[in-house]
């Protein structure tokens, strides 16, 4: 594996990431395992294998495709409401390869409004060159929305309106994206995820029995109760 020589204090790097407010204290001792924040604050999961700052505009423009039945060749202009922190990450404006593409507003919107979905069989090369795929991403706009929202203490929420060629618009709004503590998923939902993680390495029928072990995690007595997993091989 290999990153970025500046990969822990560049300022998108580790530290300010784990940092909430960017301020990286490397002197005071660790406080960890004081503070049970996975009991206060809960628990997210990442949804979809993209930059997280995708993932509330995916909500939107994933649900107004399924709701509206929205075909791309019907839309005018697809204009996406996000905050300063959303699109820090968010550099690649004209992917070309699916590693780009992870961190890229325009071809999320366009993959979600053609394939109603943000799984890993999207986020691949061939993907990512598909001419409709190319075509849809120059209809993204992106719109910076500075605008704090002082009860969450972050920016207030990604908006999506898409504008169809009839001059009819869809919007949604979400302050917050799906699997985040405060806007739970229910076992569905993650079953799908871990599916889809676990599908080049495990047959369905042992990613399932794993899940269903996962899912009551706290009622095992010992770790010796998990299965030995042995991968499937790759094509």
């Amino acid at each position: 594996m290999t990153a970025s020589a500046d990969a822990l204090e560049h300022k998108q790097g580790f530290l300010n990431a784990m940092s909430p407010a960017g301020e990286v204290d490397l002197d005071t001792p660790t406080r960890f395992g004081r503070h049970s924040w996975l009991i206060t604050e809960g628990l997210g999961f990442k949804l979809y294998p993209m930059c997280y700052g995708t993932h509330r505009a995916l909500d939107g423009v994933i649900a107004l495709a399924h709701e509206h039945d929205v075909a791309p060749a019907d839309i005018a202009e697809i204009c996406i409401e996000a905050g300063e922190v959303q699109l820090a990450n968010l550099v690649h404006h004209d992917p070309q390869t699916a590693l780009d593409a992870k961190f890229s507003m325009e071809f999320a919107v366009a993959m979600a409004l053609i394939a109603r979905r943000a799984t890993l069989a999207e986020v691949k090369d061939s993907f990512v060159q598909r001419a409709d795929v190319r075509a849809l991403m120059k209809k993204v706009r992106i719109r910076l929305v500075s605008q704090p929202d002082a009860g969450r203490n972050r920016v207030s929420g990604d908006g999506v309106i898409v504008t169809l060629n009839n001059g009819k618009t869809l919007e949604r709004r979400f302050d917050l994206p799906l699997g985040h503590a405060e806007r739970p998923v229910g076992a569905d939902a993650l079953w799908v995820k871990f599916a889809d993680c676990t599908r080049g390495a495990l047959s369905e029928a042992q990613a399932r029995s794993f899940f269903d072990l996962l899912q009551r995690l706290d009622t095992v007595d010992s770790i010796a109760e998990f299965p030995v997993l042995e991968a499937k091989e790759r094509a």
